[in-house]
């Protein structure tokens, strides 16, 4: 009997279902989520483009972090995310640089990380960079990198423990693996002539399987840090989310040879940056040129949106997601700056009496509050008093409570001389501290005399300190008047921060803050995703839904493009697509207005540059780089073996998931229940609707299933020699190959329309024939299978050995739909 073995020449389809829709972005409407991001050059953004000015950063508006805080935003899950991450940072300066700046009012820590503490970058130089490779360098890289790998695992859970200490209890981490760096190519190997004869004959070679050798070393680190993870969830009160990211790149990495090309790569190769799909039908990448090797061999746009929607699909929104609800209000940082000169006994005696009222009415509508204490009188010059100064900073930001209230119940009051003071330099104390991101910014001034405006030494000016507070996204400031502070500009610093002022008695003084403490935990959070750099002319969609109401919804976006205080445009959704025609460098801003007409500010800085006529743009500078060589050093060479030809990339292109919105179940790594068990009445069952690799019937089957619009989509791949077509011609390999996708039950009026699930045979878009039968015993009456002509490899084995091959159209079964009573 004849055996034959089959390969589908063009890759099976993944059709889309026409009576879904996308999830509504009112799945889980009253939600918000505050995003850290941290790590290396993974997690910034290098070889996606659009950095921001941090120099050396390479922090990207692309980056994956920010494709998955749209995608929460997308879901109704109001997402604000501040990027930390750095290119190049070892496990060691996250710990001492980047965790001690993640806000304390963070929900979600995102990073990768490990790949510098065994220097990637001189093993992708060695092992791929043509005119740097050397196979003995790449080996000893390699080797070196196998016997560090504890040190990024004792690193990694370092970064935890210091995550662990800062968050607040409820917080979540996501660490994402690195996904391999070369196609699978065993056929591949970089060689050195290491001794040549008199004649200049080579008499030996070193050989070394580089792509091989490397793709190893990222499997095994990739299953220590899925492995470390794992041992941290169990002891852990700080549970982690490991993401594989291997699985979802399998295909899409760089030839290691620099002769070949991966058209459906979503890493950049050597000599390029910013390769994205422009052509979702096709799923071919097209990418610019670039001499930066820091965006080398680092996920390009199309892998930072992969990369994001994987975080979608495997995370959801996060268990650690806050609701939205007045009686819990969000995270607040809150400066007192007070004036401390002689006549304001009564006002800070008035205080005094309320301070831990304030301090509970706080800490009732906030879910983390954090206080700071200024005090100013005026300069000493001014007065002649040597006892009065411009400002001091009492207290800084601290969740001490107890320290405010010790330190404003110690306020003195004494000197002044002249009437007018250095409120702004009061206020500035106040300013110039660490504030949070993410969080509501508040200074309260209480004083009962006019600024100094411009105030003498040091210039500061109503506009000059608003600009200040702008700047710091932004600061509101409320004024407590008890006689006239609101004069000579401090009425005008209080209207640019959008904070409101109030004229009371000195003896009414603290009783006034606590109604103002009422306004502030009433008005919505305003916020707009940054900071910013683009080029003269280039599009770019700014974000502003991470803004949200205490009560209600944003029913208005006010945008202020540069930041002058005049709003340019008037929207009701939070994302506009904005080109400019000449170069700006500041900051811009959003008002956004709730339905009850309360409002509230963001901002975030805004680049706008002419572009490079030579070099590179990097951050706002243009950059020229070394030209890269194009020959290897001298005596190393590449090798392909005959007999392992190539590998074949992926020809069906990436489609656009459907990552579910439930929040994640209790995060380790992969180890939650798949949501085909999630289906009401319905048990999964080996091989095509259960998550996992099943053995049936003597053959491995694997499975993996996501949620998939209304429905649940598996998809099964079946362990089996298949023809595959290399350089030299076909040959036969073992590995698991596409079998089939199969929709999991659900109501058949979702399907209406769609030929997936009606009996007949019909013609796709792209020309290609289908036909799918329904009620029928192979299907049962309560499902359909759908088959396609495609162009298969036929392998006969010859008598003599060997195999005649040669190239059939036949029907393919494809798919499943299953349907539910």
């Amino acid at each position: 009997m004849r055996k034959t073995l089959l390969l589908l020449l063009s890759a099976a389809l993944l059709v889309s279902i026409a009576g879904f829709t996308r999830a509504g972005a009112q799945t889980t409407p009253r939600q918000r989520v505050s995003i850290a991001l941290i790590g290396d050059s993974y997690t910034a953004g290098n070889g996606a483009g659009q950095y921001d000015k941090v120099k050396g950063a390479y922090r990207s508006a692309r980056n994956w972090g920010n494709v998955y805080a749209r995608w929460l935003n997308d879901q109704g899950a109001h997402a604000n995310l501040v990027n930390l991450a750095h290119s190049g940072y070892t496990t060691d300066q996250i710990l001492a640089i980047q965790v001690p700046q993640v806000s304390t009012a963070s929900d979600l820590v995102l990073f990768t990380a490990g790949g510098n503490d065994v220097k990637f970058e001189q093993i992708v130089t060695r092992c791929f960079g043509v005119g740097y490779r050397d196979p003995v360098l790449c080996r000893d890289h390699v080797e070196d990198a196998r016997a560090n790998l504890d040190k990024v695992r004792s690193g990694t859970l370092a970064v935890l423990r210091a995550l662990e200490a800062r968050l607040s209890p409820g917080a979540q981490v996501v660490f994402v693996g690195y996904p391999l760096l070369a196609l699978h190519h065993p056929g591949y190997r970089l060689s050195k002539c290491v001794q040549r004869n008199r004649f200049g004959v080579c008499t030996e070679t070193f050989r070394y399987e580089a792509a091989t050798e490397v793709r190893k070393l990222g499997v095994e680190a990739n299953r220590l840090q899925a492995t470390m993870v794992e041992g941290w969830n169990r002891t852990s009160s700080l549970k982690v989310t490991f993401v594989d990211a291997q699985g979802k790149f399998d295909g899409h990495e760089p030839y290691s040879s620099a002769a070949l090309d991966n058209r459906y790569r979503w890493i950049n190769e050597l000599l390029e940056t910013e390769g994205q799909v422009r052509n979702r039908a096709t799923g071919v990448v097209s990418s610019r040129v670039s001499a930066d090797k820091n965006n080398f061999y680092h996920p390009n746009i199309e892998g930072h949106l992969q990369l994001g929607w994987l975080l979608g699909s495997k995370i959801g929104i996060p268990q650690s997601a806050k609701p939205i609800l007045p009686s819990s209000g969000s995270a607040i940082d809150l400066a007192f700056v007070i004036d401390t000169t002689g006549s304001m006994g009564g006002s800070i005696a008035s205080v005094q009496q309320e301070v831990r009222n304030i301090v509970a009415a706080v800490e009732a509508s906030s879910v983390s509050a954090r206080y700071s204490l200024a005090t100013y009188r005026d300069h000493p010059e001014s007065t002649g008093d040597p006892g009065d100064y411009a400002s001091k900073l009492r207290v800084p930001f601290t969740t001490d409570s107890e320290q405010l209230i010790t330190e404003l119940n110690a306020l003195t009051v004494d000197g002044g001389g002249d009437w007018e003071e250095t409120v702004y330099s009061g206020a500035m104390a106040g300013l110039n501290q660490p504030w949070r991101d993410g969080v509501k910014k508040v200074m309260l001034i209480l004083g009962d005399a006019p600024a100094k405006d411009p105030e003498p030494i040091t210039g500061y000016t109503a506009e000059s300190v608003a600009r200040v507070a702008f700047e710091i996204d932004p600061v509101e400031v409320y004024a407590i008047d008890t006689g006239d502070l609101l004069q000579n500009g401090v009425d005008r610093l209080v209207e640019l921060s959008g904070g409101t002022a109030h004229e009371v008695h000195s003896g009414e003084a603290g009783e006034r803050i606590l109604e103002a403490i009422e306004t502030i935990a009433d008005k919505p959070f305003g916020w707009v995703q940054g900071p910013t750099v683009l080029t003269v002319g280039e599009e770019f969609t700014f974000d502003a839904r991470g803004s949200y109401a205490m009560e209600g919804e944003i029913v208005q976006y006010e945008w202020d493009f540069n930041g002058d205080g005049e709003f340019d445009l008037t929207e009701t959704t939070g994302e506009v697509t904005r080109s400019f025609s000449a170069p700006f460098d500041g900051f811009m801003g959003v008002r956004v207005t709730d339905e009850r007409g309360q409002q509230s500010m963001g901002s975030t800085a805004l680049t706008v540059v002419a572009g490079c006529s030579e070099g590179e743009l990097v951050g706002d500078e243009c950059v020229t780089f070394d030209p890269y060589p194009t020959e290897d050093l001298p005596d190393v060479f590449e090798e392909v073996v005959e007999d392992e030809p190539a590998p074949e990339p992926p020809t069906d292109p990436a489609p656009e998931p459907e990552p579910t919105t439930s929040p994640s179940p209790e995060p380790t790594r992969d180890s939650s229940p798949g949501p085909e068990q999630g289906l009401p009445g319905f048990t999964p069952a080996a091989p095509y609707t259960l998550s996992g690799t099943h053995n049936v019937n003597g053959r491995l089957w694997r499975t993996g299933c996501e949620k998939y619009s209304a429905t649940v989509r598996c998809r099964t791949e079946i362990e089996a020699t298949v023809v595959k077509r290399g350089a030299t011609g076909y040959h036969l390999a073992k590995e698991f190959t596409f079998n089939n996708l199969t929709y999991l039950p659900s109501k058949r009026d979702l399907w209406t329309g769609n030929p997936l699930a009606q009996a007949g045979e019909w013609k796709a878009k792209d020309g290609r024939r289908w036909r799918t039968e329904c009620g029928t015993p192979k299907t049962g009456r309560d499902g359909c299978r759908s088959y396609v002509i495609a162009s298969v490899v036929e392998a006969t084995a010859r008598p003599g050995g060997g195999y005649t091959y040669r190239v059939v159209d036949k029907w393919v079964f494809n798919n499943i739909v299953m349907f539910s009573r």
